[in-house]
């Protein structure tokens, strides 16, 4: 597999991810049902999840972002030095 077809699998990946959890998790999107009751719980317990309105808190995504960010820029870092 090329580095850009790997670059492209990603990306889709990236997408049906983000309009998966879009329309069908509570803790993305309010409009959504599914509030994962038993995940829901540990998120509260581990400072993650708001209580009061089931949303993650906007730290914990912050966080999440630069980590997500920060692991693909170095798959892309070792993509390149493996396929220049």
């Amino acid at each position: 597999m090329t580095a850009d077809n790997f670059r492209q699998l990603q990306s889709r990946a990236r997408k049906d991810l983000y309009h998966f959890m879009q329309s069908k998790c509570g803790l993305i999107n309010k409009a959504n049902p599914c509030s994962c009751p038993g995940k829901t719980k540990g998120f509260i317990q581990a400072g993650w999840v708001n209580e009061k309105d089931l949303q993650f808190k906007s730290d914990f995504l912050k966080r999440i972002s630069a980590i997500a960010i920060k692991r693909s820029n170095q798959c892309d870092t070792i993509l390149a030095e493996k396929y220049g």
